[in-house]
């Protein structure tokens, strides 16, 4: 991003950068072939985004237990729950991908519908050789979520072999408590209940340690763009 604002909208109120996610095909690539990620560098005009845009359109629940884009979203904001004197979380989205592939995540953070309840939303990258700055990202923020893409390759975020996230959503709970955690599992090809309660079953911490799991299609963010 270029400035601490997220910005721009698409005639139906979805922020535009939602289309952004395809730009980072090519950089999963690349990261493949590396061992190791890419090292913690944040910078005051691309770590943080600041509330106070365009307001999304109201989602709505379908018919089945799995929700809208727009459902979800609402539904997250109903998990954010401030805590007196707090008035406004600063929200961490702690991952190990590249920013560009969760920045339609924060721009809708920063969105109309989070206004009072989003101060400020901050990447905050997860390495393997910067665990220290992931501890000063865990007591900066009040609100933490915990990004992970099909991108990669694999849904293995904790539980499973090469999990990649085991100790960090321990943390994550631990220091922030689990109602103040969730998972947005991003870019899965199968989106319906019986994948979802399968990656639950074998992966049981996302449910011990998180308030909730999210997870997004291709699909579905393409139409948002539309």
């Amino acid at each position: 991003m270029g400035s601490n604002r997220a910005s721009g909208a698409t005639r139906s109120g979805i922020p535009s950068s939602l289309g952004q996610w395809c730009c980072c095909y090519s950089v999963q690539n690349e990261r493949r072939s590396q061992n190791s990620e890419h090292s913690y560098q944040q910078q005051e005009t691309g770590a943080d985004v600041i509330r106070h845009q365009p307001i999304l359109t109201s989602g709505e629940m379908t018919n089945g237990p799995t929700l809208l884009f727009d459902g979800k979203m609402k539904k997250l904001k109903s998990l954010m729950k401030r805590k007196p004197p707090i008035q406004e979380l600063k929200v961490g989205i702690f991952s190990r991908s590249a920013e560009c592939e969760y920045q339609w995540l924060k721009t809708s953070l920063g969105s109309g519908p989070f206004h009072k309840t989003v101060l400020i939303v901050r990447s905050c990258p997860i390495t393997n050789n910067g665990f220290q700055q992931f501890l000063d990202d865990v007591s900066w923020c009040d609100f933490g979520i915990l990004y992970h893409t099909k991108n990669r390759g694999r849904i293995n975020v904790t539980d499973v072999r090469d999990s990649l996230y085991n100790v960090e959503l321990e943390h994550l709970s631990e220091k922030l408590d689990k109602k103040n955690v969730i998972v947005v599992i991003d870019d899965v090809t199968d989106n319906s209940e019986e994948e979802k309660n399968r990656i639950l079953g074998a992966q049981p911490k996302l449910r011990r340690l998180a308030q909730e799991v999210f997870f997004f299609s291709t699909e579905e963010k393409k139409e948002q763009d539309k």
